[in-house]
C-alpha cells in the first residue's frame, strides 16, 4: 500500500513539474534535487536526479527521438506522447 501511495505521490509531482513548465529551462543538478525536495518528491532524491539527468540532461525542453510506435518522449523523465503522463501534462 505504501509503495501505491508513494508511485501515485510520484505521478502527481511528475505531472505538476510537466505542466508548469512554461519556458524551458536547463537545470543544474543542485537546482533541481533542491527544486524536488521543495516540492515534496518521495523516494531518494539522488536517484531521481541521475534518471532525470539519465533522461534529459536536467532540459526541461528535452525532445526525444521518434519511437517505433509514432510516439515522442518530451521534457525532464521523458514520458512518451502516448503515455497517461504526458496527456495529463498536455491537459493541464
Amino acid at each position: 500500500m505504501a509503495v501505491l501511495q508513494n508511485m501515485t505521490t510520484a505521478t502527481i509531482l511528475v505531472v505538476a513539474l510537466l505542466s508548469h513548465v512554461t519556458v524551458a529551462h536547463v537545470y543544474s543538478q543542485c537546482e533541481l534535487a533542491n527544486d524536488l525536495k521543495n516540492r515534496g518528491m518521495p523516494g531518494t532524491i539522488p536517484d531521481w536526479v541521475c534518471l532525470i539527468f539519465a533522461e534529459s540532461s536536467y532540459n526541461t525542453a528535452a525532445e526525444g527521438h521518434l519511437n517505433s510506435d509514432g510516439s515522442v518522449d518530451y521534457g525532464l523523465f521523458q514520458p512518451t506522447t502516448e503515455s497517461k503522463v504526458a496527456a495529463l501534462s498536455v491537459g493541464s
